[in-house]
């Protein structure tokens, strides 16, 4: 088993075992526990869908973000640099979304520490908004917006590109220095610099690779 399977494995088990009651954490007692972990300067304090979350340095001088459950006292810290290599990243997210049914995926993107998407069933379903947590994927919040009431979809057949692919389809059409990656409105958006060295702003088909929008960065 990889390092990151372990850990994945471990935070899962974590989440399954733990047989404490509600915690109802207050603000200062969450603060306290992410102080005890070793981490100081927390920044972006905040309690949302059943979690304490914040960012904080480690000893070490490392920026983390910091995820306290409310419930069970679970308490992960992890880098930005984990996301994708220890932990998910965004096309394990866009598989998971698929697996659920969600055939329209518009927007996916991590934010204070969980991954966020905008969703629909169908083109007609009902707008559908979730919170997964970062390590296990599970849903932890699920709002609907209007549209028809959903129904079991039928995702599409045809594979959105993962990070990986659209970088190396852009690095063959001689973009360069690729960053900010991002899905959203159901596309692949990227910044990167061009042929002709001018730092650009790209939209990206996302299951055929092929720059849809180029405009310039200002």
């Amino acid at each position: 088993m990889t390092k990151a399977k372990k850990f994945i494995a471990a935070a899962a088990a974590a989440l399954a075992l733990a047989s404490s009651p509600a915690f109802a954490l207050t603000a200062p007692e969450a603060l306290q526990t992410m102080q005890a972990h070793g981490f100081y300067g927390v920044k972006d304090f905040d309690r949302e869908h059943g979690y304490w979350t914040a960012k904080a340095l480690s000893k070490e001088g490392v920026r983390h973000y910091l995820l306290l459950n409310d419930a069970t006292g679970e308490f992960l810290a992890f880098t930005r640099a984990d996301i994708g290599t220890r932990l998910p990243g965004i096309s394990q997210v866009i598989e998971k979304l698929r697996q659920l049914g969600f055939a329209v995926i518009n927007d996916v993107e991590f934010d204070d520490g969980l991954w966020e998407a905008k969703v629909r069933q169908h083109e007609r379903g009902a707008k559908v908004k979730l919170h997964l947590h970062p390590v296990t994927l599970e849903v932890i919040s699920q709002v609907s917006r209007g549209g028809n009431a959903a129904q079991p979809g039928n995702p599409n057949p045809t594979p959105i590109l993962t990070a990986q692919q659209v970088v190396a389809a852009l690095q063959a059409a001689g973009y360069r220095n690729v960053h900010d990656l991002e899905f959203e409105h159901g596309r692949w958006e990227a910044d990167a610099v061009n042929a002709a060295g001018q730092r650009v702003e790209l939209h990206i088909n996302p299951y055929t690779g092929a720059i849809e929008r180029e405009r310039l960065d200002d």
